[in-house]
């Protein structure tokens, strides 16, 4: 394993050992990316963070239905999949409440972090750029960065002013899904207003996959499906800013549905397939998640539909002082409530409502010195109550149309009659201050930082113990140009996390609720300490005319890092002697990895058209202190991606292996290893005011089986098989 990604950093890095054959004046290419989440707006190339910036054509063509998915194909980045429409990133092997995912450099407030059959509220195909931080990034947002930073931004809020009306309208149909997604942006105004208006509309059906999705059951070519992977999304966003000369307001709003099924198996663990005529699955969508979901596909079917709405209120002013450059403020609220059925019957509700507010200044004491101070508040009320019972009226609306809802949600203390607290309501505070200070000297950059945090948590529950954390984060990096050509960086952290109201509270009360989408019992302690993170990052940086790429090696010691353990089967209790429990856990442990990433021009401006090719490889280990292998890491993975232009025409063809999983973690399955292939073609046709983008991918080529180690359905819904994608894309 370690010597496939060793051989391939060398091929990748062979050219360089003759720099002159490839050397320019022309060497900023990679130092035009600057990263907003790095708080000093660096350029990549001067920050030793580990950073990625997706934007332009690469979004465009890596933009997926999830989060996860659009994000997989970089090094040191994974998805964690529970069907096709649920993908939570995973940043070297850490994921959930260690991945802060922000829109615009706020918290996206859902139910991501509380499980893994929950969807991030985010939707890359609205996105103008995405920036991940690659490792711990606690000292600019918080506890809940200790693993990395995922930050999607958009144009919801106009920053500056713009004359008349420009967007872009576009639609895109998947054969793997049958699905189509349709997207409308239109921004506008003047140099006094701005003003912003984005939607989407999804509409899928069941996955198709290479094999019977549920490993063991007897091969039926007919039921190549992953069955009650279907669902429906909708996404509408508008906004508007006044523009002043050094600064702007703005006010945005965005609401979110979406509904979708969870693939069968994930709860019952491998059950079999109910018997259902697959002609039924054809009908109209909107009755496949009303009776549909309750009575022809089985009344115990579970499926999740969730509603989302946020307000966002930012705003930036230019003050052109020594102490005080500039400073941004950003304050969100978020209501977010998703309901998991079985059938007709509600089985957990799940209610979260925040405040978050952040505030920063940016200075410059000295020639060469840059600083940004700032703080960051969250109130955040969370439960998760659980309890059968019909929600006609709500089910009801979902027959008709998908479109409304009848119940608003409930206010907090308005439980359900016999309904049982799963997660308890429990208010969340948490208040922190940072400083960031960068110095130049000479071919050296230098930064500096620290972070004091205070967690509050109080919970209502019965058994539920008040529990509060102080957490420090200290940080120390450098960038060394020592080259022209060649650059290298060291980035030091101390990074501290205090408990999730999940890790804390869930099944606090004793009743040891299965969580149906799972089907599994999920037990919380409140005896958790703070987990510390002690991570070093090494890189080493190229930039040439025809050949750039960096690889970076780390080393990430935890001390009392917080796990969710397989207990196995629930043999105390014969009505659960089926049901695997989870518990959430303390040990130290140590992660470890190389990514390595490099583009090679292989021709420009010739009659032939440009080609270039990416060349990319990553490779993690995670240890317990017990000696027992970190469960559901991915594996090592290597591969590229042949780019062509010429005239109006582009296209790509990219392969990736990626190794098996043999170490999967106690009470895990190895999974094997495969070999990916994508390719895509587009196509270009420009007029005086409007590009029409024609567009045309094709994903798994070779109907690859690919079970993901990172997934928790890998055993009962592989990845998508062969599946071709057309689109067409008109901006004005």
């Amino acid at each position: 394993m370690k010597k496939s990604l060793i051989a391939l950093a060398v091929s990748a890095a062979t050219p360089l050992l003759a720099p002159t054959a490839f050397a320019s004046d022309n060497n900023d290419r990679l130092e035009e990316v600057v990263v907003t989440s790095t708080a000093l707006n660096r350029k990549k190339a001067e920050t030793a963070l580990p950073v990625m910036v997706i934007s332009g054509e690469e979004l465009h063509n890596k933009a997926s239905n999830t989060l996860g998915e659009t994000l997989a194909s970089t090094p040191g980045i994974a998805s964690s999949s529970f069907g096709p429409s649920v993908g939570q990133p995973i940043i070297r092997g850490q994921q959930g409440n260690r991945v802060r995912i922000l829109q615009n450099s706020t918290g996206n407030i859902d139910a991501s972090t509380s499980g893994p059959d929950h969807a991030v509220t985010i939707e890359p195909v609205l996105a103008e750029s995405i920036e991940v931080l690659k490792g711990p990034s606690t000292l600019l947002y918080g506890g809940g960065a200790i693993g990395g930073v995922v930050n999607v931004i958009d144009n919801r809020i106009p920053t500056t002013g713009a004359e008349g009306i420009s967007g872009a309208v576009e639609t895109r149909y998947d054969s793997a899904s049958s699905g189509s997604t349709s997207i409308i942006k239109l921004d506008g105004g003047n140099s006094d207003w701005g003003w912003h208006f984005d939607g989407l509309y999804r509409d899928w059906d069941d996955v198709e996959v290479p094999v019977d999705p549920i490993i063991g059951e007897p091969q039926n070519q007919s039921q190549n499906t992953v069955h009650n992977s279907d669902g429906r999304t909708k996404n509408v966003t508008g906004g508007f800013s006044r523009i002043f000369d050094k600064g702007y307001l703005g006010f945005s709003v965005a609401h979110l549905e979406n509904t979708y099924g969870i693939p069968e198996g994930g709860h019952n663990h491998g059950g079999g397939h109910d018997e259902h005529d697959e002609d039924d699955h054809d009908d109209e969508h909107g009755d496949e998640h009303g009776d549909e979901h309750g009575e022809e596909h089985g009344e115990e079917n579970v499926w999740i539909d969730l509603t989302q709405t946020r307000y966002d209120l930012a705003g930036g002013y230019e003050l052109d002082q020594a102490w005080a450059e500039d400073i941004k403020w950003h304050m969100t609220y978020t209501d977010y409530q998703h309901k998991e059925y079985e059938g007709h019957e509600v089985a957990t509700t799940y209610n979260s409502t925040s405040w978050e507010n952040r505030l920063e200044a940016t200075h410059s004491l000295a020639d060469g010195w840059q600083g940004v101070i700032g703080m960051q508040n969250q109130i955040r009320e969370f439960e998760a109550l659980a309890g059968h019972h019909d929600d006609h009226d709500d089910h009801d609306d979902h027959d008709d149309d998908h479109d409304d809802h009848a119940d608003e949600h409930d206010e907090h203390d308005e439980h359900d009659e016999g309904s049982e607290e799963l997660i308890p309501l429990t208010k969340h505070y948490s208040n922190g201050l940072f400083l960031v200070e960068s110095f130049e000297t000479g071919q050296w950059i230098n930064e500096f930082g620290a972070r004091i945090d205070h967690d509050q948590f109080k919970s209502d529950g019965s058994q539920a113990e008040d529990r509060d954390f102080t957490s420090f984060s200290l940080s120390a990096s450098t960038v060394w140009q020592f080259h022209q050509h060649w650059s290298s960086s060291v980035a030091l952290s101390r990074s501290e996390r205090a408990p999730s109201i999940d890790e804390l509270y869930s099944n606090v009360e004793g009743h040891n609720i299965i969580h149906g989408a799972t089907g599994t019992i999920q037990l919380g302690n409140q005896e958790l300490n703070t987990e510390v993170s002690n991570n070093i990052d090494v890189s080493l940086r190229w930039n040439f005319d025809r050949i750039s790429g960096d690889i970076t090696a780390y080393y990430n010691d935890f001390d009392d890092y917080i796990y969710l353990q397989n207990n196995g089967h629930d043999h105390g209790d014969p009505d659960n002697d089926h049901i695997d429990v989870y518990s959430y856990e303390q040990q130290d442990a140590t992660f470890k990895g190389i990514e390595l990433t490099s583009n090679i021009v292989l021709a420009e401006d010739s009659a032939f058209g440009d080609w270039d090719v990416d060349v990319f490889g990553d490779v993690i280990d995670g240890q317990n202190a017990d000696g027992t292998a970190v469960p559901r890491l991915p594996p090592y993975r290597f591969g590229g991606t042949l780019n062509f232009h010429m005239n109006n025409w582009g296209s790509y063809l990219r392969a990736t292996h990626a190794g098996a999983q043999d170490d999967p973690g106690v009470n895990e399955d190895p999974t094997d290893s495969y070999t990916r292939v994508d390719a895509a073609v587009n196509y270009t046709i420009d007029s005086n005011r409007v590009e029409t983008l024609l567009f045309l991918r094709a994903k798994n080529l070779t109907n690859e089986e690919i079970r993901n180690s990172t997934s928790f359905l890998r055993d009962v819904a592989p990845e998508p098989g062969r599946s071709l994608e057309v689109g067409a894309r008109v901006s004005f």
